[in-house]
C-alpha cells in the first residue's frame, strides 16, 4: 500500500512540475515544485513513502527532462529517504527542517541540472551566482508554501491521512 501511495503521489507531483512550474516562472526562473512533494512525503510518511515518491518523480522527471535519464532517480529517491530519515531519527523541528532540506536539495538539484546541460562555453561560476542562487531561493520559497497547503489539506481531510501512517502521531 506504501509503494502505491508513493508512486501515485510522485505522479501527482511530477504532474505539478510539469505543468505548473512553468506557469509561475518570474524573470526565466521556474521553482523546483517536484522536490517539495518528495520532501513532504518523507516528513510526513516515513522513508519508505519518500522513497517511492521520489522515485515515481524521478523517472517521469527524467524522461520529460533535457539531463542525463537516471540522475533524476537517484536524486528524488535519495531526497525523499533522507528527508524522511531525519525527521524520524534526528528528531529535528519540523519547520526548520523543511526550509534547510528544501534549500539543501534544491541547490544540489540546481548543480545537476547545470552540470548535466550546461554548454563547454559558459564560464563555471557565472551562471551559478546569476542563475542558481536565485531560483534555490524561488523554489524555496514556493516549496514551503506547497509543504505548508499540503500539511493542511492532510490535516483538515482525514480521508488523505488514512492512505499514509504517520510517523509521529502527536503532530
Amino acid at each position: 500500500m506504501i509503494v502505491l501511495t508513493g508512486i501515485i503521489f510522485g505522479i501527482i507531483g511530477a504532474l505539478f512540475e510539469v505543468f505548473l512550474s512553468h506557469a509561475i516562472i518570474i524573470k526565466n526562473i521556474y521553482p523546483f515544485i517536484a522536490i517539495s512533494f518528495v520532501i513532504f512525503s518523507g516528513l510526513y510518511g516515513g522513508t519508505r513513502l519518500g522513497l517511492w515518491t521520489g522515485f515515481a518523480v524521478g523517472i517521469i522527471l527524467d524522461f520529460y527532462s533535457t539531463h542525463l535519464i537516471g540522475i533524476g532517480v537517484i536524486f528524488f529517491s535519495l531526497i525523499g529517504f533522507l528527508s524522511g530519515y531525519l525527521i524520524k531519527n534526528l528528531y529535528i523541528e519540523k519547520i526548520y527542517s523543511r526550509f534547510i532540506i528544501l534549500i539543501i536539495s534544491n541547490f544540489l538539484y540546481s548543480i545537476v541540472i547545470w552540470i548535466s546541460v550546461r554548454s563547454s562555453e559558459s564560464a563555471i561560476l557565472r551562471p551559478i551566482f546569476i542563475n542558481l542562487i536565485p531560483q534555490v531561493i524561488y523554489s524555496s520559497i514556493v516549496g514551503s508554501i506547497i509543504i505548508m497547503i499540503l500539511y493542511f489539506l492532510f490535516k483538515k481531510f482525514p480521508i488523505l491521512t488514512s492512505f499514509i501512517y504517520r510517523i509521529n502521531k502527536k503532530k
